[in-house]
This record gives C-alpha cells, structure tokens and sequence, in this order.
C-alpha cells in the first residue's frame, strides 16, 4: 500500500510504502500542528494541581478532510505537568500514569519533604548504599513515586475527573507515608544483600567463569534499571530478596558445577533474547503489555528454579512454560503493531 502524506492545505509532501518510517519523519510537525490548531487543543503547560476539570480521552481535529483523533494526557514536566495529545491509547496511558504521579507529588509537598528527610538514613545505610553502588538521593525519589503510585493504584486506574482525582489526592496524602516505610524495609533488605553479593561477582570476574559473570551482571542491570522501584508492581518488588538470595547461591556454587551453569546460562540467554529485543524496539512495552510483564518475571522465577530450587518458586515455571508465554506476547505485538 502506498502512502501519501498531505499537509493542511491538501498538497503533497511526501510518500512511500513504510509507514513507520512516514510516521517518525511527520509526527513532531503533526504534534506540533494540531497543537496550534484554533480547534480548542486542550495542549497546555506549567500545570502545578488539577484545575483543568474532566480529561476527555480522545480529542479529534478535522484537517485536510480527514479526523485525526488524538488522546490527551497529563505528562510529567518534572516540576509541572502539562497535558499532550499522543498519537495512541497505550502511549497516553503511560503518560498519564507519570503526569498523575506529578501532580499527586506537588500536592503532598509537606510528605514528600519528610520522606525526603527520614528516608534511607543512617550509618549503617550509608554503608550499605556504598557497597551496593547504588545512590541515595536517586532512590529515595524512586522510592517516593513508588509509594505514591501504589497507594493511588495507578497501575490499574487512572483518574480523568476532577472528583476522581481529588479522591485520589486526599487518600494518597493520607496513606503515603506509612507506605513508604513499608517499601524502605524491603530496599534496606535490597541493599543488605547487594552489598554482599557485589564483591563476590568482582571475584567471579577474576576467575575462569566469564559467563556467569556476564550473566549475573546483566540480571542485576535488568532489576535495578531506571526506576525500578516505581514500575515494578508491589508483589513483585517483594521477591528481590529471594532473586538476589537465588544469585548469591548461583556465585556460591560455580566453582563444582559450571558445565551445568554454562548449560543454564546459555538456555535463559535464549528465552530473554527476544523480550531485549521487543524491549528496544517498544518504549514502556512492560506498562503496556502484560503478557511481557508476565513472562519478565516468569524468567527471574525460572534463575530461582535452576539455581536455588531450595528457595522455591512463587508458580510453576519450566522452559515449556516460557516458550508457551513468548507466543501469547508475539499474538499482542501482531495486534498492537505500534
């Protein structure tokens, strides 16, 4: 099929038959049209609270003949919100997830400014903080928007009224910070095995296992990537230890058995390459999909299998069981192209 793109006035400015790549070329110019547009956009900036009334989740503008629908959301400017229009639903939704967390941040300013103050202090903190190379300052705020997107359930609704969202604010404010502490015992216990479990893969580095070193390294990235307490669903984010605890015994044990480890390590290499594909190629593909979500964490209960069985696991979980996943996520990507 051979597509043509048209400007306002109806002339051509381009065609050609790869649509994702018309679409990459046009979309700033497109955003930035309908944004101008005298047709009412509700595009706006510097929003500081919900004084914006009811969120309508399409918004459509006639140009050149043609309705172009688009879908507002709020999005986090880092100290404001804004709203924009998105080219899709699931682009929208995860921009509205983050805008919220925005405005229910700036709304509980006086919480926020205590967990800023109490949490993740100490002595023996710092310590630990130092060992497991990860930065206080980074993850407290990480933590905050985790405790914050918990308590408002933003993983599974999101508001688009003001009376929604003044509910939301009022019992987020009010439960957020005994939340917060919920999720520092689970980061201190996080960090007190990352302390340990960091020197003993540098050890692993120096010897003969570079592939389990690789290995190992590479987990720890994935679990600890970006915001990973913000987007890691709460009983999920309650299994790090155990994962971290399943790591441990796997450094523990290569010296006697690392054919068998090679053996692993080269099957899971296999079962996680097409989710690091799929993940370069699809921003948020994780909040989008939840056959992915499924089988990303399906992959971390499999390590636990393979290399602490005495740990257990929290389903069934075999390499069958993976594959049979992998093709419920392909069946959501031939039906989700963009």
């Amino acid at each position: 099929m051979n597509v043509r793109v048209v400007d306002v006035q109806g002339h051509l400015m381009a065609q050609g038959r790869d649509l994702d790549q018309l679409v990459q070329r046009f979309r700033a110019d497109t955003r930035a049209s309908i944004s101008a547009s005298q047709q009412a956009s509700p595009a706006r900036e510097n929003i500081v609270r919900w004084d914006l009334g009811d969120l309508a989740r399409e918004w459509r503008l006639r140009q050149a003949g043609t309705d172009i629908v688009a879908y507002p959301a709020l999005v986090d400017r880092g100290e404001t919100a804004a709203i924009a229009l998105c080219d899709y639903p699931g682009e929208a939704r995860v921009q509205h997830r983050l805008g919220t967390l925005r405005l229910l941040r700036l709304g509980g300013a006086q919480q926020v400014k205590y967990l800023r103050k109490q949490l993740l202090r100490g002595n023996d903190c710092n310590l630990e903080l130092a060992a497991s190379g990860l930065a206080r300052g980074a993850l407290v705020e990480d933590l905050i928007d985790a405790a914050y997107l918990q308590v408002a359930d933003l993983d599974q609704d999101l508001p688009y009224t003001a009376a929604d969202f003044s509910r939301l604010e009022r019992d987020s404010n009010a439960l957020v910070v005994e939340r917060a502490t919920d999720i520092e015992g689970i980061v201190r216990n996080i960090l007190r095995l990352l302390a340990e479990l960091r020197p003993k893969i540098v050890a692993v580095a120096t010897g003969k296992w570079s592939t389990t070193h690789a290995d190992a390294s590479a987990q720890l990235a994935r679990l600890l990537q970006g915001p990973f307490l913000r987007d890691t669903p709460a009983d999920w984010l309650a299994q790090y230890p155990r994962y971290l605890k399943a790591l441990q015994q796997r450094i523990a044990r290569v010296a006697g058995q690392y054919d068998k480890d090679q053996k692993y390590t080269s099957m899971l290499q296999a079962l996680t390459q097409p989710l690091l594909e799929a993940l370069a190629q699809r921003q948020h593909f994780l909040l989008l999909c939840t056959e992915a979500a499924t089988y990303r964490w399906m992959l971390e209960e499999f390590r636990v299998s393979l290399f602490a069985q005495n740990l257990g696991t929290r389903q069934a979980v075999s390499e069958k069981r993976l594959r049979e996943q992998w093709l419920c996520v392909t069946q959501w990507l031939d039906k989700n192209p963009h």
